[in-house]
């Protein structure tokens, strides 16, 4: 197919020339300006830049944004670089930050560090991300072998979103029990009761007079 080019306009035509120098006439009329708007459409992205930027920070990939936006992942990539590095300064905050497990005899610690004891004695490896959630906090997830974990990470609180998230943290090991105590406690349970004694004490008229 040999391309033309546009060398001027007659009236109501465009004037255009091939490569061999002979000249042609194409109708300037509503079917041409819709294949001009159509083509000055391409390569246009559906989503704004912000848009773009908010689906990323939600935790959409970037295949999917690429797909909505009707444009190249390539393009998308352009943007996911630096919602990527705050996605990951979330993680970091959010395993700085103390955790309590909201149970009885809970003890708390850094999340990060409460996870990857509680994984390695499962020896399960722990996959860390963040999203914005609905409400505009981080929500702060771990996924491993045998399922997914999730907190609601805001102004510096941790709040568990499931029964796994719950789970993680360690209980107070039981108190050890006071030796001396519990000897003590063990020599007067060899005495005597004073009932015993009365029951087991001789008549009066045993002794003699």
């Amino acid at each position: 197919m040999a391309v033309l080019r546009v060398v001027g306009v007659d009236a109501d035509h465009l004037l255009l020339v091939d490569p061999d120098g002979g000249g042609h006439r194409v109708a300037i009329d509503s079917a041409l300006h819709e294949t001009l708007r159509q083509a000055s459409r391409v390569g246009q992205s559906r989503l704004t830049p912000r848009e773009i930027q908010e689906r990323l920070r939600a935790g959409a990939s970037a295949d999917h944004v690429a797909e909505a936006a009707g444009v190249s992942v390539e393009r998308i990539r352009r943007w996911e670089g630096p919602v990527l590095a705050e996605r990951a300064q979330a993680v970091e905050r959010a395993g700085r930050t103390r955790y309590a497990r909201p149970t009885d005899g809970a003890v708390s610690g850094p999340l990060a560090r409460l996870v990857t004891a509680h994984l390695d004695q499962l020896e399960l490896t722990a996959e860390w991300d963040a999203h914005r959630g609905p409400d505009g906090a981080w929500v702060v997830t771990v996924r491993h072998e045998r399922g997914e974990a999730a907190w609601r990470f805001a102004d510096g609180t941790l709040t568990a979103l499931d029964p796994h998230a719950e789970a993680f943290g360690f209980r107070e090991p039981p108190r050890a029990v006071d030796a001396p105590r519990e000897s003590a406690r063990r020599s007067r349970a060899q005495l005597p009761s004073w009932e015993s004694i009365m029951e087991n004490a001789p008549p009066p008229n045993a002794f003699p007079t």
